[in-house]
């Protein structure tokens, strides 16, 4: 993105946003920025952000976690994913097993911190070690917590329709679906199309049937 020509700005906040007539002005700890357009991708907290334009979201947070193994010389050559049971697993080139699948953490709302649970750490693994029994052998190295994303299933991308340049890219399975969700907004807003149906992702699923 930099070598793009885009400016990144660590460790700043939004706090504000007004729509112009040329586009927004977004009040941050570090100044004010304005551009023509926004992209709304800050995953749990993007109802936060919508908010600032009297948007309602229907996102909330969900912390969730990962686990880490020490590397181990056996290959996983593909994301293994169970169905009816919280797990995927997929190996890192240097042999780590990353195991994971929605296991919940724990969420300290004032410090706006995850952190992990004991109890989903030993049930993340006791379903991992009976589906690859190797993990058994395995030492666990590290484990981290992380906000996900709750919504209903599906995610929510597009253009507001009342905020022109205002766009939502929220999705529930940001790890595998966040490179062809970029794609389709960076495509949407260079050329008008998306190279996808995004209709079953709009926000109107959201808005009652009597609206």
């Amino acid at each position: 993105a930099q070598h793009a020509g885009a400016t990144l700005r660590e460790r700043t906040a939004v706090t504000d946003i007004d729509a112009t007539d040329s586009g927004y002005q977004l009040q941050t700890t570090r100044g004010i920025v304005k551009c023509q357009r926004v992209v709304n991708a800050a995953g749990g907290w993007a109802d936060r952000i919508a908010a600032m334009l009297d948007v309602t979201l229907p996102v909330r947070p969900a912390p969730q976690q990962m686990l880490v193994t020490q590397a181990v010389a056996a290959r996983l050559p593909f994301l293994l994913s169970v169905a009816g049971r919280h797990l995927s697993m997929k190996q890192a080139a240097n042999g780590n097993l990353i195991i994971g699948g929605g296991w919940p953490a724990s969420f300290d709302a004032g410090r706006a911190r995850s952190h992990t649970r004991r109890d989903s750490i030993a049930g993340n693994l006791w379903i991992a070690q009976r589906v690859y029994p190797i993990v058994r052998q395995l030492d666990l190295i590290r484990s981290w917590g992380a906000v996900g994303v709750m919504i209903d299933g599906a995610p929510i991308v597009g253009e507001l329709p009342d905020y022109p340049g205002f766009y939502n890219v929220v999705g529930a399975n940001g790890y595998t679906m966040a490179p062809a969700l970029g794609l389709a907004i960076a495509e949407l807003i260079m050329s008008g199309d998306a190279g996808m149906d995004l209709a079953p992702f709009d926000i109107a699923r959201f808005a009652p049937a009597n609206a």
